[in-house]
């Protein structure tokens, strides 16, 4: 997966990526959509992502020879990192 093209960042939200995160990065943005999430009368809660999707983003978006587990890997850090994030108590 290439890397996008240099862009204005009108919001400021621009992050850095390494290289050897890129593929995971992608993936892990590519699977927007697939949280598994809870709803209670209170929240959402976010319980992970759906593996079974991951694994279809994977197959159709790596590029050949990367290797997947190690992105596996590094998108489950990410998703991690993002259930605390995500499960925050609105302010």
């Amino acid at each position: 997966m290439d890397a996008p093209p240099e862009a204005e960042d009108p919001v400021g939200d621009r992050v850095e990526v390494w290289d050897d995160l890129w593929n995971a990065f992608a993936i892990f943005r590519a699977c927007a959509t697939q949280w598994r999430v809870v709803a209670t009368p209170h929240a959402l809660i976010h319980c992970g992502l759906d593996y079974p999707a991951v694994e279809v983003v994977m197959r159709r978006l790596l590029p050949e020879g990367a290797d997947a587990d190690a992105v596996f890997a590094d998108v489950m850090a990410m998703e991690a990192a993002a259930l605390p994030i995500l499960n925050e108590a609105p302010v």
